[in-house]
């Protein structure tokens, strides 16, 4: 089973190399059931401006791996992982964006992103702009961004200046996702699923299925964790080949 599990990732990595190598529309899917669709539109930007930072923006539904990316590439020193909600809070609290105190008097930051979408406020550069000016307190170039519910964003950054993005949608099947959430808390299946369902229909509601359409990257992760983990190392190493910057240094978690 093990050595089976190691020929997934071997695969799963030489065809990311594979996809990063050609830069055309791809596909990589597995007998485990994890499918990956690449599109090359992001290379444009990367290849052009190799100094600039590069964002990878994670959206996607509850519970399907979003974190997990992040926290993986973070402990590998191969990425930053930035919250993008702090960020947000911190330019409502500096008075850089505007924002209304709830009623117990602190700043909302999924209000303040909302109201800065719904009014195409073009303080949302900021946003950006703030993110690039924190990655560029380290060597490392590489940042994941968690995370993106609603398409305006994903395009406000793919406008800006001085930063490069690619644009990743976690997907899983819904009793997957229960199962793995039950199996890391320790509950019973039954007792996760309102809250996913929840959660779900809360980005949705958000605009979160605009960002499955724009992506540069949908991912249904299905698979065992090893298959996803290789994916994601991999594309982390091409990315950083693309750049020039293959060594990270010590990344850090902004959140």
């Amino acid at each position: 089973m093990r050595q089976e599990r190691e020929n997934v990732s071997k695969f799963v990595a030489e065809k990311v190399a594979e996809f990063f190598g050609q830069q055309n529309p791809f596909k990589i899917e597995t007998e485990d059931g994890f499918v990956a669709t690449l599109n090359s539109g992001f290379f444009k930007k990367i290849v052009e401006h190799p100094g600039d930072p590069v964002a990878i923006l994670m959206s996607g539904t509850s519970e399907s791996g979003k974190s997990h990316a992040g926290k993986l590439l973070l402990d590998r020193d191969l990425a930053h992982r930035i919250k993008i909600l702090r960020i947000v809070r911190e330019l409502a609290e500096e008075g850089v964006v505007s924002s209304e105190l709830t009623r117990e008097g602190q700043i909302d930051p999924n209000n303040v992103l909302e109201k800065l979408i719904s009014e195409k406020d073009l303080k949302i550069g900021k946003v950006v702009l703030r993110l690039a000016e924190i990655i560029d307190q380290s060597d490392c170039r590489l940042a994941v961004v968690e995370t993106i519910k609603h398409p305006a964003v994903i395009e406000a950054f793919r406008q800006s200046k001085g930063i490069s993005v690619l644009s990743l949608f976690v997907d899983a099947e819904l009793e997957e996702r229960i199962k793995r959430e039950a199996k890391g808390k320790g509950q019973d299946p039954e007792s996760v699923r309102s809250s996913i369902e929840t959660k779900d229909s809360e980005k949705d509601g958000f605009g979160n299925q605009g960002t499955r359409e724009i992506a540069d990257i949908r991912i249904l992760n299905n698979g065992a964790t090893a298959t996803y983990d290789a994916f994601l190392l991999q594309m982390a190493k091409e990315i950083g080949l693309l750049t020039g910057n293959t060594e990270c240094g010590e990344a850090f978690f902004y959140g």
